[in-house]
C-alpha cells in the first residue's frame, strides 16, 4: 500500500479533559454593563440603547415598520487562545413589553435569525440608517414560537461565538431579526435594560485553554484513503467480502425473517510515530451515517446497544475479509461505547489511547480494531459512516498525540520549529522554519471540507529565509497548510479572513 500521511504537529481543538482545562463562564450583564439596542425602520435616525425589549418585529403604527435588535457581550475574561466548546444564549419573554402582541405569528411564522455582526456599533448612536452589517455564516435559526410568552433557553450559538474568537478584535455581537420581515410577526424578549434583572439575556460559554507541551506531536488522520482501510462482515453472507460499505457498523438484526450479526473492522496507518513513543492521547471520532441503508440507525429496540472496539491480533485484507475468515481479536484494553441516547448520535473523542500505545510499542501488531456489539442479539445496532461514505466530512477521524521516550533522538522538524504567520491571515502569508537544512518539497492548502484548493511547488529557499505566498484567491475560512518536507509532513491550521 502506498502510504501518504498527514502529521498535524499542533494541539487540536478537541482533546480530552486530560489535555485541556475546561472553564465555564456565565454572562448576564445589566443596564450599566450591558450593550444592546433596538433599531426601527420608521425612526431611522433615532438611537434606542435603553429599550427594555430585545425584539424582532414587523408591525404597523401609522404605517408599517421593521424592528431589529443588537446585543454584544464582553469576552475579555476569556483567553485569546481559548477554544469554544459550547456557547448557549437564553432569552426570556418580556412580560411587560409596551408591544401588546408579544410573540406573534399573526400573518405567518415568526422564525428569527441570530446573525453575527461584522463591524462596530455604539449603543448610544446605532440606529436603522447606520446599522452594522451582518454575516450569514453560521447564522442561528430560532424556531416559531408556540405561545406568546415563550422563553427560549439554551440557544446554541457556539459557531457564532467561535467565529468571534477566530479573528482578533472581531466581537461585535449578534443581531436578532425576523426571517421574514412581513408585518404582523414578532418575537419580544427582555433586554439588558429590563427592570427585572432575572430576565436579562444570559450567555453561558464553556471553553478550553490549550495545553501545548513542547515535546508533544500530534498525528491527524481522516482524509487520506491510503491511511485507512475498513470493511463490513456479516454472518448471513459468511463468504462475501464488503470492503466498500458506507457503514461502519455493529448490528444484530433480521433479514427475510432470519437473524444475522454484523461487525466492522478498521485500521489506521501510523506514519512518522517512532516505536516506543509515549502516547499521551489517542482520540477516535465516529459520525452517525444519516443516509444508511439500515433504516434503524442506532437502536436499542431489544436492549442496550453497548459496543466494543477491540484490538485485532491477526492480518486481514479489506478486499477479502468476510465472516468466515475474520481475524482474531483481543479483549485486553478494549474500549466500550456506551448505549446511544439518540438514533443519530455522533461519538466524539472516544479514548483509544491504550490500544494505540500497544500498537506504537509493537508496530508489526497494527491490524486495527474490531467494532462489535457487547450482546449480539437482534434488534440492536450502532451505525456510523465509514471511510467509503460519499460525504468525507463523516469519515472516521483519529488524532494521536505523543512525545518521544527518554533518549529518543528525533530527526524531524518539530511543530515549534515551523512558523506560518500572520494567523489569522489575509491576502498573503509567510512561512519559516528555524531548521534551515530541511528542504520543503511542496505545500498543499486543504479546505475544512478536506478538498485540495491550492498548492505551492516552488518552495526553494536558503537557510532560514522567509517564504511568502499569495492567498488572495482563498475565500475566508479554516484551512490546513500541509507542508511537505523530504521525509515528513507537518500540517498547520490557518484561518483566512
Amino acid at each position: 500500500m502506498k502510504i501518504r500521511y498527514i502529521v498535524l504537529a499542533l494541539i487540536l481543538n478537541s482533546f480530552s479533559m486530560a489535555l485541556f482545562s475546561q472553564i465555564t463562564i456565565t454572562l448576564q450583564p445589566g443596564a450599566a454593563a450591558g450593550k444592546d439596542a433596538d433599531i426601527r425602520s420608521d425612526n431611522p435616525l433615532t438611537p434606542n440603547g435603553s429599550s427594555p425589549d430585545f425584539i424582532a418585529n414587523a408591525w404597523s403604527s401609522g404605517g408599517s415598520f421593521t424592528q431589529r435588535s443588537l446585543i454584544e457581550f464582553d469576552y475579555s475574561s476569556i483567553p485569546a487562545n481559548a477554544t469554544i466548546i459550547s456557547a448557549q444564549l437564553s432569552l426570556f419573554a418580556n412580560l411587560t413589553s409596551g408591544h401588546p402582541q408579544h410573540h406573534s405569528s399573526l400573518s405567518g411564522s415568526n422564525e428569527c435569525y441570530l446573525k453575527r455582526v461584522v463591524n462596530s456599533w455604539s449603543e448610544a448612536s446605532v440606529c436603522w440608517s447606520n446599522q452594522p452589517a451582518t454575516s450569514n455564516i453560521h447564522k442561528v435559526l430560532i424556531p416559531q414560537s408556540t405561545n406568546s410568552l415563550q422563553n427560549y433557553p439554551n440557544i446554541d450559538v457556539t459557531d457564532l461565538v467561535q467565529d468571534m474568537f477566530n479573528i482578533p478584535n472581531n466581537n461585535f455581537g449578534f443581531m436578532l431579526m425576523l426571517k421574514t420581515e412581513t408585518q404582523y410577526r414578532s418575537m419580544i424578549f427582555a433586554s439588558s435594560d429590563h427592570p427585572d434583572n432575572t430576565l436579562h439575556p444570559v450567555l453561558v460559554i464553556v471553553y478550553d485553554t490549550v495545553y501545548t507541551p513542547s515535546n508533544d506531536t500530534c498525528v491527524f488522520i481522516k482524509y487520506d484513503r491510503d491511511l485507512v482501510m475498513d470493511a463490513d462482515i456479516r454472518d448471513d453472507f459468511p463468504n462475501t467480502p464488503n470492503g466498500n460499505s458506507p457503514d461502519f457498523i455493529a448490528n444484530a438484526w433480521t433479514y427475510g425473517g432470519a437473524p444475522f450479526v454484523e461487525r466492522s473492522l478498521i485500521k489506521f496507518q501510523l506514519p512518522g510515530i517512532p516505536q516506543n513513543a509515549i502516547v499521551t492521547s489517542a482520540l477516535l471520532t465516529l459520525y452517525a451515517n444519516t443516509t444508511s441503508g439500515h433504516s434503524q440507525n442506532h437502536s436499542s429496540l431489544s436492549g442496550a446497544n453497548i459496543c466494543y472496539l477491540r484490538k485485532i491480533t491477526s492480518n486481514w485484507s479489506e478486499n477479502s475479509v468476510c465472516w468466515n475468515n475474520q481475524p482474531s481479536y483481543s479483549n485486553t484494553n478494549e474500549v466500550v461505547l456506551q448505549q446511544s441516547i439518540s438514533p443519530l448520535e455522533d461519538y466524539v473523542d472516544i479514548d483509544v489511547s491504550s490500544i494505540f500505545q500497544d500498537i506504537v510499542n509493537n508496530p508489526a501488531s497494527n491490524y486495527g480494531m474490531m467494532f462489535m456489539l457487547d450482546v449480539e442479539q437482534e434488534f440492536r445496532s450502532m451505525i456510523f459512516a465509514s471511510q467509503d461514505h460519499l460525504d468525507s466530512l463523516l469519515w472516521p477521524e483519529l488524532t494521536i498525540c505523543y512525545k518521544f521516550a527518554t533518549g529518543t533522538n528525533s530527526q524531524q522538524v518539530n511543530n515549534t520549529d515551523l512558523f506560518i504567520y500572520p494567523n489569522p491571515s489575509h491576502n498573503e502569508i509567510y512561512l519559516n522554519t528555524t531548521n534551515g537544512n530541511q528542504e520543503i518539497m511542496k505545500i498543499e492548502v486543504i479546505s475544512n471540507q478536506g478538498c485540495l484548493v491550492k498548492q505551492f511547488l516552488n518552495c526553494k529557499r536558503t537557510g532560514a529565509t522567509n517564504l511568502k505566498f499569495d492567498i488572495s484567491d482563498l475565500i475566508p475560512g479554516l484551512y490546513m497548510f500541509k507542508v511537505m518536507f523530504k521525509d515528513q509532513v507537518i500540517t498547520k491550521k490557518v484561518i483566512i479572513y
